[in-house]
């Protein structure tokens, strides 16, 4: 069982969320939600209007009798409060709105960037339906884990299963006396075989493989591309691990993915082995 923390606003995004998870209640079934909201210091009348509000809104798409769930009301910083939680519930998975307008209580960049967990960036669109899912494969141990991740959605949501893989050819190219179109060739035929034994390897077999040449040296616009060409429903991504010297996001282009792709759900997967621990998580906030 996983535990899910759920941000909402009491905003229109609330109803994007729940509309997604309402959507896709396969993937949720069997794991521990808690669905949190922050507000300003208010007094206890208050603080029972909102949870009652909230409260109606979350049964009027995920009733309590389909899916496990807690509500809380906490008062501070809404950033700041739902890393701390997340810590607390040791969550798995973090889902949040991503707004179209940087009018967000919560950055997402922030948390993408501090959480300890993996995060969930739902925007406003008209479904959420998952009928395809696609992942980010580079053949590296750190997107394995991101593409275990993908395999499980999709298999629960019955959706296509696409792993995406770019490719470019290096500046020095013209020194193997093959033109520019022979050698991207022999890259892709490289990268096909390097998927086939990385996929052999990781026992995923459901997996429709794409490989993308990626012209100018930013893979982030290149597969920004595909997933809106191909309709993409739901996008995840691995993000470099955690380490005491290094950030979540950097030397990735995960980031630059969030901002391409905002009109898409996209899931961001820490790397377990390199999540901070509780003191080291606190700090940073």
């Amino acid at each position: 069982m996983k535990n899910i923390l759920v941000g909402l606003d009491l905003t229109s995004t609330d109803d994007s969320i729940l509309s997604f998870l309402d959507e896709n209640q396969d993937i949720l079934l069997n794991n521990k939600i808690y669905f949190i909201h922050v507000t300003e210091k208010v007094d206890s009348g208050k603080r029972e209007e909102i949870e009652q509000k909230l409260s109606e809104s979350i049964e009027g798409y995920v009733p309590k009798d389909k899916l496990d769930y807690d509500l809380r009301v906490v008062e501070g910083d809404p950033g700041d409060e739902i890393l701390k939680w997340s810590l607390e519930k040791k969550s798995d998975l973090m889902i949040i709105g991503h707004k179209k307008k940087d009018d967000h209580q919560v950055k997402p960049h922030k948390l993408v960037e501090k959480a300890a967990c993996s995060i969930a960036l739902i925007p406003e669109r008209d479904h959420y339906k998952l009928n395809k899912v696609a992942v980010a494969v580079d053949f590296s141990d750190k997107s394995y884990q991101a593409l275990k991740e993908a395999e499980e959605i999709a298999t629960s949501a019955n959706a296509k299963f696409i792993g995406i893989h770019t490719y470019e050819v290096p500046s020095g190219y013209h020194y193997s006396g093959k033109d520019h179109k022979e050698f991207s060739k022999e890259m892709e035929e490289n990268a096909r075989e390097d998927a086939e034994k990385f996929l052999k390897g990781s026992g995923i077999k459901d997996i429709e493989m794409v490989y993308i040449y990626e012209e100018g040296d930013d893979s982030s616009k290149t597969i920004a591309e595909y997933i809106k060409e191909n309709e993409i429903d739901l996008f995840v991504t691995g993000s470099k691990g955690r380490t005491d010297a290094a950030s979540i996001i950097k030397g990735s282009v995960a980031k630059d993915i969030i901002k391409s792709i905002d009109k898409i759900p996209t899931v961001i997967v820490k790397d377990e082995d390199n999540k901070m621990d509780l003191l080291d998580a606190l700090k940073e906030i």
